[in-house]
């Protein structure tokens, strides 16, 4: 039993003991029962000690992805996977989804399109890839660039089934997309077959969420990072003036680590009214009509 099930029965029983000895035939029974009911913290701190993290580091995952096999075209299909999982912060079903086309290399970024992926709530989203380890990017960029030698094309899969990777692709009008995420889970488990407990693909969206928190970002950083996710989680900012343009937050991104700050836009009239507000609610007044 975990600490906190072995926590909540002994407060149960203790409860269960404080009514019985007050009971017609019970009442003989110690009043310090509950006193009895104590567990050494030892027991308690032991399954917190032996607990596996839900995710790893990003420098664990850089190691993981190294450490993949990559001898056959599955082998690399798989290492891409996992990549591209880190590098846009991704949902297994989703990644199982993407067409080759919506990986844009040159402008680094992941297209999550509602419309043509499986993607959660149906909402799309440009994704600027993340600033993490290159050998993120060079695995997934690799992946692509050997698909196009293989004769693949933009509405093509980007992960497709076994069997298309060693067919003809010039006999076929276009390669299908996987119908289930069995190869995004498959390609955890290889990443993470030294482990006692593998680590699923949502891994990947906690591991980035914390990647922003444990660098010392600015507010503005930490906002384009939290929308890079698909995550308002910059409450205020979020709730009163509106989400970040996309040009801004793709500078933002571009820029951290660099030293640089981005050019930032004067106030619009309605971002001015927005902020207006947000203040007057804040203190508790209404705007003069």
């Amino acid at each position: 039993m975990s600490a906190s099930s072995i926590k909540h029965t002994i407060s149960y029983l203790g409860s269960f003991f404080d009514w019985l000895i007050s009971q017609e035939g019970y009442r003989r029974l110690p009043r310090d029962f509950r006193g009895y009911l104590v567990v050494p913290k030892a027991i308690l701190a032991k399954p917190a000690q032996t607990k596996q993290k839900d995710f790893p580091s990003i420098e664990d995952a850089e190691q993981l992805l190294l450490d993949m096999p990559e001898e056959s075209l599955v082998e690399m299909r798989s290492r891409a996977i996992f990549a591209l999982a880190f590098l846009g912060a991704l949902r297994a079903d989703t990644l199982a989804s993407f067409q080759l086309q919506h990986v844009q290399i040159a402008q680094r970024l992941i297209i999550q399109d509602g419309g043509a992926s499986r993607t959660k709530a149906g909402k799309s989203i440009n994704i600027f890839w993340f600033p993490i380890a290159k050998a993120f990017e060079e695995i997934v960029v690799a992946w692509i660039e050997q698909l196009w030698m293989l004769g693949f094309r933009d509405t093509d899969a980007l992960f497709p089934d076994t069997k298309w990777l060693k067919h003809k692709v010039d006999l076929v009008k276009q390669i299908p997309v996987m119908s289930t995420t069995y190869a995004v889970t498959d390609a955890f488990r290889v990443a993470s077959r030294d482990l006692k407990v593998p680590y699923t693909p949502h891994a990947a969206k906690h591991t980035i969420g914390a990647e922003r928190d444990a660098r010392p970002l600015t507010h503005q950083e930490r906002k384009a990072w939290s929308l890079n996710i698909g995550h308002e989680t910059e409450q205020i900012t979020e709730r009163h003036y509106g989400t970040m343009p996309e040009d801004q937050r793709f500078e933002v991104l571009k820029n951290i680590g660099t030293g640089r700050a981005p050019d930032v836009p004067q106030m619009t009239d309605e971002d001015k009214i927005a902020f207006y507000d947000a203040v007057v609610e804040k203190i508790g007044f209404g705007r003069q009509r």
